[in-house]
């Protein structure tokens, strides 16, 4: 992702979700074996739209605007 703020990641894993994907807060993907040739197309459908939406959003400056959720946190904090 092009901003990695947490509104941001907060707006694209709310799109994935939308798609029908759901990732964790790390953004990490977890294919494996038993996901079809089809899943994959359908992740990476899913991400590009969503990825298209967010430039949008980050250029029009109304990434957290459009969020639905909370704004996601850090699970760690650097001490």
């Amino acid at each position: 992702l092009p901003d990695m703020s947490p509104e941001c990641k907060t707006f694209f894993l709310e799109q994935m979700i939308q798609r029908g994907i759901l990732l964790v807060n790390s953004m990490v993907l977890n294919i494996c074996y038993s996901h079809s040739w089809e899943d994959a197309d359908k992740l990476i459908e899913a991400c590009a739209e969503s990825v298209e939406i967010l430039k949008k959003a980050i250029t029009a400056g109304t990434v957290r605007e459009q969020c639905k959720g909370q704004i996601i946190k850090s699970a760690f904090r650097r001490i």
